[in-house]
């Protein structure tokens, strides 16, 4: 009887550390992404985004983890708008534009879908791929009442 409840005492604390060890590994894939925001929107115009790839790089290794490892988690868009976005700021377009499609597609009510298909119409221009760009800029010009996405 005894080893039974050790066992349960372990099972059940084994389960409760793999719930935190999920949480934390998204907590740290957006605390580093929020960092290398700010530092972008604070030096805007003055120093390259792609001199925070530090921070993006590491909110984009955190944030796989999550997309491989959790892919039925309530943080999934979430993951995916953090990978998406970093990738865009330290010039990775394709796999940025790979996540952002994967978004807009698996997540239409998601709340990052406005600022995803922006991102995606910006990616698809640093790829060349102007004429579907200004398709995308087209469609959130006359759709969106968010001056914030018109500008």
């Amino acid at each position: 009887m005894k080893k039974f409840s050790l066992i349960l005492i372990l099972l059940t604390a084994l389960v409760a550390s793999s719930g935190c060890v999920y949480y934390n590994t998204f907590y740290y894939a957006r605390k580093s992404f929020n960092e290398a925001e700010s530092q972008r929107k604070k030096f805007a115009g003055k120093v390259a985004a792609k001199s925070f790839s530090g921070a993006y790089n590491k909110a984009i290794e955190k944030s796989q983890k999550v997309l491989e490892k959790y892919p039925n988690s309530s943080w999934y868009d979430d993951a995916l708008y953090v990978n998406g976005v970093s990738y865009f700021y330290v010039e990775n377009y394709s796999r940025a534009e790979k996540r952002f499609r994967e978004l807009i597609a698996n997540f239409p009510k998601s709340e990052y879908v406005r600022e995803t298909r922006l991102y995606l119409a910006k990616a698809k221009l640093k790829l060349g791929n102007v004429d579907e760009a200004m398709t995308i800029f087209e469609n959130l010009f006359q759709e969106e009442k968010d001056k914030k996405i018109k500008e």
